[in-house]
């Protein structure tokens, strides 16, 4: 017995099995596997990828890998994106995405901090800048000289 189906605004004859496979089946098909493949874009190892989206992956769980993928590529940069095959295999779809857009608040408490830390900074510099010698608000030569005699005397 065969079916008429439509896919993709084309009509054809398939068998009961097929249809029955394709349709009621919870495995994804390659189309699927191709279009997550390309929206990954790390191009590695895909054959082992393919047999294992194959063997592993099932229908129902394609939706949430394909809504995790979109973030984790926004996010990830290439060069520290999982292997795909190693994305699928430790089920990566299900972990929580490191997001590196800061929101308005935390970029405001950082840029606080930031200037926190350049007062403290120009605080600590300009303690140390060169004073020049001021007669009334220093000791002269003498003073000092009597100020330690007097100092000496008391812990002899």
């Amino acid at each position: 017995m065969f079916v008429k189906i439509k896919i993709d605004d084309k009509e054809q004859w398939i068998s009961k099995e097929d249809f029955f496979e394709l349709f009621l089946s919870d495995k994804p098909n390659n189309n699927q596997f191709e279009e997550w493949w390309k929206l990954y874009n790390k191009k590695r190892g895909k054959s082992e990828t393919l047999k294992y989206w194959g063997k592993n992956i099932k229908l129902c769980d394609v939706g949430e890998i394909m809504e995790h993928t979109k973030k984790y590529v926004i996010n990830t940069e290439k060069q520290f994106r999982k292997d795909p095959v190693r994305y699928l295999r430790y089920k990566c779809w299900g972990d929580e995405i490191i997001s590196k857009v800061k929101t308005k608040d935390e970029a405001e408490k950082e840029e606080v901090k930031i200037e926190d830390r350049r007062a403290k900074e120009l605080a600590r510099k300009s303690a140390f800048k060169y004073r020049p010698y001021n007669s009334e608000e220093h000791a002269s030569a003498k003073e000092v000289g009597d100020i330690l005699k007097n100092w000496k005397s008391k812990w002899k």
